[in-house]
């Protein structure tokens, strides 16, 4: 069964999607994946997969399951990865450190080039101003 679904999703995540289905049929476990998708126009989307058996009277007798698509979830987080990269690259290569302050405790919060540039160590900053 499932076997016409092959075609909606990457290789990867076919091998994941059908190894959970395998073992909800048999075994009863519950799954929830991450796997890519293959749209009928051929672009990607990126889907949150649950699932779980039905049971009657201690017998698995199908499966249930939700598919939501969380595309511009993971297009965002990528986002924000590429961009943390970036700013780290420039700041390192800058020498630039960078902190925070909370003025309601007076507490700081520093990156490790503000250890390196002040040289102290981490462990020894009780990062209280």
């Amino acid at each position: 069964p499932f076997i016409e679904h092959k075609k909606l999703f990457t290789e990867d995540s076919w091998k994941k999607l059908s190894d959970a289905l395998d073992k909800a049929m048999h075994l009863g476990q519950a799954y929830e994946l991450v796997l890519q998708m293959i749209r009928v126009d051929g672009s990607y989307a990126w889907m949150r997969v649950q699932g779980q058996a039905i049971l009657e009277n201690g017998a698995i007798v199908g499966l249930r399951g939700l598919v939501q698509d969380i595309s511009e979830q993971i297009d965002y987080e990528e986002t924000i990865k590429k961009t943390t990269l970036r700013f780290d690259l420039a700041t390192k290569a800058a020498g630039i450190g960078v902190w925070e302050f909370n003025p309601i405790d007076n507490s700081l919060i520093w990156d490790d080039q503000m250890y390196r540039l002040y040289g102290i160590e981490k462990e020894k900053f009780n990062g209280v101003y």
